[in-house]
């Protein structure tokens, strides 16, 4: 074979030489795509007023009774949010941030074995992880309702309790 040989040299100069023969051409092209668009942001809500929302389960909750049904209670809550940008729908997720203590699902009470689920409608509603939430026609997500659960075995004390957590509802 006694054809031409090219160095590394040569051949890195005929590279540049190409592309500089070619690039004039991509940058002569016209553009074809063009973007355009309103950035909105989400309106600020409050909930309930920013007020600290309290479930009192009514009466005495009979020990032997607890099984994660009775003794429902709503939790009493609203979303309000300031009017923004029409004809964006908005979504929304609700965070309830708690302590668990024997069920993942559960919020950790002031006594031991003794836990509350949230429900959202008839399911529950999982603790510390965001949920998106369907808002109805008048804005506001479906209601969410507190009932006491026991530890499986648990000897419950009679006493008072109590129990804390954080809801927070994102609209984006």
């Amino acid at each position: 074979m006694n054809g031409y040989r090219l160095t590394g040299q040569q051949l890195g100069g005929w590279t540049l030489w190409l592309l500089l023969a070619i690039l004039p051409q991509q940058a002569a092209a016209q553009e074809n795509l063009l973007f355009k668009g309103n950035l909105v942001e989400a309106p600020p809500c409050t909930i309930s007023d920013d007020k600290r929302i309290d479930v009192q389960f009514k009466g005495n909750i009979a020990i032997s009774k607890i099984d994660g049904s009775n003794y429902r209670e709503p939790v009493p809550f609203q979303i309000q949010c300031e009017e923004r940008a029409s004809g964006v729908v908005w979504k929304m997720q609700l965070t309830i941030v708690a302590k668990v203590e024997f069920d993942e699902n559960a919020i950790e009470t002031s006594i031991p074995g003794l836990g509350i689920k949230i429900m959202l409608g008839d399911r529950i509603f999982p603790l510390n992880v965001a949920q998106k939430i369907d808002i109805d026609s008048i804005g506001q997500p479906l209601e969410l309702a507190a009932v006491p659960v026991k530890k499986s075995g648990a000897e419950l004390i009679d006493d008072a309790f109590s129990a804390s957590a954080l809801l927070i509802a994102e609209v984006y």
